[in-house]
């Protein structure tokens, strides 16, 4: 089970990293991956990849793989919610 959960947080890990490539691109993949949603649905959508990679890194198997897991996390959702906060402050309107 918990070889599982770090195979997934893997994957998540990787989903979460393909929305911000995404963003610096043209966003089509964030926009497949947050479901074409826009407000706050889409910041939800854009920090639960991140969040469960977190998750499932903290409960994953215990070695070392589990420990670049939980530092790739931790960057991974520092970076999102790094995003969000400029998404949300930075682009208000006057």
């Amino acid at each position: 089970m918990r070889g599982i959960l770090s195979t997934l947080s893997l994957i998540l890990s990787i989903l979460g990293l393909s929305n911000i490539i995404s963003l610096a691109n043209s966003g089509v993949i964030v926009e497949m991956l947050t479901f074409n949603t826009a407000g706050a649905a889409f910041i939800l959508l854009f920090n639960l990849y991140s969040a469960l990679a977190l998750i499932c890194a903290i409960f994953g198997k215990r070695d070392r793989y589990r420990i670049l897991l939980l530092a790739g996390s931790v960057i991974l959702i520092a970076a999102n919610l790094t995003l969000t906060l400029v998404g949300i402050y930075g682009f208000q309107q006057p």
